[in-house]
């Protein structure tokens, strides 16, 4: 794993940000994409969606909360738009919303309510309300 990651940083695929973590670049990101069945896809997004459950739920991203915080909220904002952004792209191709949507629980109908209203405290109520319906 070691040399793998040594390879892709000397072609600057991959920049090492701590001794322990990285940042894949954008491009990287795409190849990998572009290369998932469908199926993968699916289990990606819902994998995604448990971890915005879990960052969306947090009291300090939530407006209401005396342990708000804004620095953490716009970071989990980009991330959020990102995520909505590929989503769109992903379901105007060849993705049945069907197949994402008859799989969701409590918790990830709950991430998707997330998303919202961290679109809605950024200002994005179009956007929100997407999520919303």
């Amino acid at each position: 794993m070691k040399t793998s990651i040594a390879l892709l940083v000397s072609f600057s695929l991959v920049k090492r940000t701590r001794y322990d973590s990285f940042t894949i670049h954008p491009v990287v990101h795409t190849w990998a994409r572009e290369r998932l069945q469908i199926s993968e896809k699916e289990e990606i997004i819902q994998k995604i969606l448990e971890i915005l459950n879990r960052a969306t739920s947090l009291d300090s991203i939530r407006r209401e909360s005396p342990e708000w915080d804004s620095v953490l909220e716009r970071r989990i904002f980009i991330h959020v738009d990102h995520f909505s952004q590929l989503l769109k792209i992903q379901l105007g191709t060849n993705m049945s919303p069907t197949s994402l949507f008859d799989k969701f629980d409590k918790e990830k109908l709950a991430a998707i309510y997330g998303i919202g209203m961290v679109f809605g405290n950024q200002g994005r109520y179009d956007d929100a309300l997407e999520w919303y319906e």
